[in-house]
């Protein structure tokens, strides 16, 4: 019998007979397959769907991805790797596309974009038809995004400031250059020319070299701060002198006598002869002695002498004590020169002086001839007495002097430093 307003299922005969079960609410046996169900449609679209992805997951991701890496529009690009130096290199690749007549797989070339750890991230760059292949150099002209990889640079470090050193005086700079010049021509006037200075080559010696200078003439060690007056040379009108050299003068010095004769600026000239030789004397064989009027610098290896002989007048007076002459009133005897000139015989360099003690007074006192001491003398005015001395010097050197052994040289008068320099005392207006 049937239920009044209950619809039969269409299954009910198909499933009907002995054995069935009991329908359920919906009017079908449990466990049996309805009659035009949907579910092998549903079964070959997912396999459908699979095989696809499969097959075209590559292309698919390129057409879905690509676009919005690139921008819209059917560009055609070359991807490039941009290296270290700055230059591009392209990298093939291949992808599976599948044909439409066999169905079979086919490779078409293309290129696409690869990083590696050791390179900078690759960037795809646009080009046009005209510009290189692939394999080629890259392009000429770099564009915004090869310049930014390429500049790639460290933080700039400031280095720490260096601490400033106190400020050092540096030396003068050099006037004159140094050079050698060997000799002096045959035909130079040494005695026309001028001082020059030059800071190159002098001072030829050094004050705290020489331990054989007097306390008086140690300018730096009494306090003088500037040393320039050490850098000046005589320089002749028309040719030049060679610079001293202290081993060339001691050869030709070998076993002979350089005396200086005169007063304190030749002495002064003795003493500055020994600082510039002595550096080419071994140390143990060279010394000084002081001979009353005399003093000698012996020099045992060249077996030569560089003296100095105290006669501020040349000719005999009462001061030619080297110890004891700054006495107040000086006498001359213009006549008498044979106690001092017989300690100039055999001398093979002679160099005389005598000036600066005839600028004390206006008239010279001098000796009478055949007085019989030093209070028998009268006043002269000072140009007639220098004559007479000189006269007398000169006739010594004549009678007593062989030219072709012994060189003689009288130095003249060197300038006052007091009017040199009158105008720097002179008061302010």
């Amino acid at each position: 019998m049937s239920l009044p307003g209950r619809r039969k299922s269409s299954l009910a005969g198909a499933g009907g007979g002995a054995g069935a079960g009991p329908f359920d609410t919906l009017g079908a046996k449990h466990g049996a397959p309805r009659k035009g169900g949907r579910l092998p449609v549903y079964v070959a679209g997912v396999f459908f769907v699979v095989f696809v992805i499969v097959m075209y997951g590559e292309d698919i991701r390129s057409v879905t991805l690509e676009p919005f890496a690139r921008g819209v529009g059917p560009v055609r690009q070359q991807a490039v790797v941009v290296s270290d130096a700055g230059r591009a290199a392209a990298t093939p690749r291949r992808d599976v596309l599948s044909s439409s007549s066999t169905g079979k797989k086919t490779v078409a070339p293309r290129r696409d974009v690869i990083a590696s750890p050791e390179r900078p991230v690759p960037v795809a760059l646009p080009r046009d038809d005209g510009r290189e292949r692939p394999g080629h150099a890259a392009a000429k002209t770099e564009t915004a995004p090869e310049r930014a990889i390429r500049k790639v640079t460290a933080p700039k470090v400031k280095k720490p400031k260096k601490a400033k050193r106190p400020r050092r005086l540096r030396p003068a700079r050099k006037t004159v250059a140094a050079g050698v010049v060997l000799g002096s021509p045959e035909t130079c006037d040494l005695s026309k020319g001028e001082w020059v200075f030059d800071n190159a080559s002098y001072p030829l010696y050094r004050e705290e070299e020489c331990s054989f200078l007097t306390s008086q003439v140690t300018c730096m060690k009494n306090g003088r701060r500037d040393d320039n007056y050490q850098k000046w040379r005589w320089q002749p009108k028309d040719c030049d002198m060679p610079r001293f050299d202290a081993k060339v003068f001691m050869e030709r010095l070998r076993n002979k006598r350089f005396m200086f004769v005169g007063d304190s600026l030749n002495r002064n000239q003795w003493e500055s002869m020994v600082c510039l030789v002595q550096s080419a004397v071994s140390p143990d064989k060279k010394y000084v002695t002081w001979e009353d009027q005399r003093v000698v610098f012996h020099a045992w290896e060249f077996n030569a002498t560089v003296e100095f002989y105290w006669s501020p007048f040349l000719v005999e007076s009462n001061s030619d004590n080297p110890k004891i002459h700054s006495i107040p009133t000086r006498i001359i005897d213009a006549g008498a020169i044979a106690a001092h000139a017989q300690n100039w015989r055999n001398a093979d360099y002679l160099v005389f002086n005598t000036y600066i003690w005839w600028m004390n007074t206006l008239n010279m006192k001098l000796k009478r001839p055949g007085g019989r001491d030093w209070e028998d003398h009268e006043e002269v005015v000072r140009i007639e007495a220098y004559r007479k001395v000189l006269s007398t010097w000169a006739g010594w050197v004549n009678d007593n002097i062989d030219p072709a052994r012994t060189s003689v040289f009288f130095m003249s008068m060197s300038p006052l430093h007091l009017s040199q320099y009158a105008h720097l005392r002179a008061p302010a207006p």
